[in-house]
């Protein structure tokens, strides 16, 4: 005779109160096994009493019509004082998210994930499903393969999160893996371009005498500092000399540590130090300001200021979007033109922050106006043309 086998393991767990609570786990209909199933039972005499009753009541599976929709269970989401994956992750790391990302994925839950998925119940969302959706975003055309990717990134954090929890029995996203983007190229300005924009004629030329938009393109040029921490630099972080970057501006943030979370101090030449020192006479706390240190200017203040300077100097909206210039191509036109001038890589990472060789070589964009010494050496090698 066939010896009977229990719908159910079961094991033990020691709460930090020194309780014994018994668990379980059963299966679902499709096979797979449920998360660990507290019972509130601590002997196994009511272990096995419990167990008994859901067997006779059908009841093994807990009621999983409270797991509800994909959108019932994201209502939550990336909102930031009411998402519980956001108060878990802080609590491990203050600066683990930041409120611009929170908001920033909270858009695309919004805009890309709801719509596809908030209908369906959370459980029944398939691999098939995802791939699917993955398939007639491409196939429409209106989205890159960046915001595709972003989006598929979202939906694997929270479905990957809610199997964590036991929420649902799998991660339909394990076996989805991100598409293949092409990386956008951003270009830079050349020296000529470089100081038609930036030559003390330019600031009233060019940029209308808004010495504060000029200075602050003039800084990123010369240093290759980044948007954020450019508009977190401070009457005390500038040292005339130099620049202690310790922290960088977001709007919602407010300050926060770098990228890497590594001060570093930042050279600034006397040209530069001398539009700086006028900034500091007109402001009590950040130096790119307009209402004199409060708040830092708007990002979307510096980008239309640069665009327009761009236009100035011949370079039309066109041209650049073909050329991939924005703002922070300044961070790369100053990695390339030190890196094309032999500064050593250690140096130059120390002043850009880079913390691989990887990051610096991406932001190097050599042309043939770089290869000078090379062409020399080659005529060395071969000879002049006759």
């Amino acid at each position: 005779m066939a010896r009977y086998r229990l719908p159910y393991t079961y094991y033990t767990r020691t709460l930090k109160s020194g309780k014994k609570v018994y668990y379980y786990r059963t299966y679902y209909e499709n096979g797979n096994r449920t998360p660990g199933i507290s019972t509130g039972t601590s002997t196994k005499k009511d272990f096995l009493a419990h167990m008994s009753h859901l067997i006779k009541q059908d009841a093994l599976i807990p009621d999983r019509r409270k797991i509800g929709t994909f959108a019932e269970y994201t209502e939550s989401w990336w909102t930031w004082d009411a998402c519980p994956y956001i108060a878990r992750q802080l609590a491990r790391n203050a600066s683990a998210i930041t409120r611009e990302y929170a908001k920033s994925r909270r858009s695309e839950l919004s805009s890309h994930l709801i719509p596809a998925f908030g209908t369906t119940r959370l459980d029944a969302i398939t691999p098939g499903m995802i791939e699917e959706w993955i398939l007639s975003m491409k196939k429409a055309g209106t989205r890159s393969d960046a915001t595709i990717n972003h989006a598929l990134k979202n939906l694997k954090k929270i479905l990957g999160e809610a199997c964590r929890l036991g929420d649902i029995p799998s991660d339909p996203t394990a076996s989805i893996s991100l598409i293949h983007e092409q990386r956008k190229v951003r270009g830079i300005l050349t020296l000529e371009e470089m100081k038609k924009l930036l030559s003390d004629d330019a600031l009233g030329t060019i940029w209308d005498g808004h010495i504060v938009h000029y200075a602050i393109n003039l800084t990123a040029a010369a240093t290759g500092m980044r948007q954020s921490e450019l508009l977190g630099v401070t009457k005390e972080s500038f040292h005339g000399t130099h620049i202690d970057v310790a922290t960088v501006y977001r709007p919602l943030s407010k300050e926060k540590s770098t990228k890497t979370n590594r001060p570093r101090i930042v050279p600034v030449p006397g040209r530069v130090a001398q539009y700086l020192e006028l900034l500091c006479q007109q402001t009590n706390n950040y130096l790119f300001s307009i209402d004199t240190g409060t708040t830092p200017l708007a990002g979307n203040s510096i980008t239309r200021s640069f665009y327009r300077a761009l236009e100035r100097i011949g370079i039309e909206a066109e041209e650049r979007k073909t050329r991939g210039i924005v703002f922070h191509s300044w961070r790369h036109f100053f990695n390339t033109y030190c890196r094309s001038d032999n500064l050593a890589d250690a140096k130059l990472q120390a002043i850009t922050g880079h913390t691989t060789m990887k990051m610096t070589e991406n932001y190097t964009k050599f042309d043939m106006q770089h290869f000078k010494e090379v062409i020399e050496l080659q005529e060395r090698l071969i000879g002049n043309s006759q």
